[in-house]
């Protein structure tokens, strides 16, 4: 399908959650790792996840951040003003998008998958709405 593997929108994922989990004021999400033994060894994927579980539920209050995230190919990234509670969002929401990627690569290979995985939250509430 020429849109990587489910080991890659996991480093992906993962990665983009490690540079917000920083506590950094600033927020890099082009200078990942791309450590590629997320990728390719599920132990060090669901490590991973662990421990950015546990980050996660030791945050406590927002801040300011500057942001760098390249939206074109031009060699320098400007920051941008954000904050984390926003950048919790947009991470959340990447995450959503690239496990929708990971629900079709694995249903192209026959595996068992839930049908909300990878839905938007907001897309499972309009669902529950006209089914009731």
């Amino acid at each position: 399908m020429n849109s990587g593997t489910i080991g890659a929108h996991v480093r992906h994922v993962v990665e983009h959650y490690q540079s917000l989990l920083l506590d950094a004021d600033t927020i890099d999400y082009d200078n990942r790792s791309r450590n590629t033994a997320i990728e390719t060894q599920p132990a060090m994927a669901i490590n991973s996840l662990n421990s950015i579980i546990f980050e996660l539920q030791k945050l406590i209050a927002d801040k300011a951040v500057d942001v760098l995230c390249s939206t074109n190919t031009a060699p320098q990234t400007n920051p941008t003003t954000s904050s984390l509670r926003r950048e919790l969002v947009f991470v959340h929401s990447h995450t959503t998008h690239h496990m929708a990627i990971i629900r079709i690569l694995a249903l192209s290979m026959m595996l068992p998958i839930s049908m909300n995985f990878g839905k938007a939250a907001s897309t499972q509430k309009f669902e529950h709405n006209v089914q009731s």
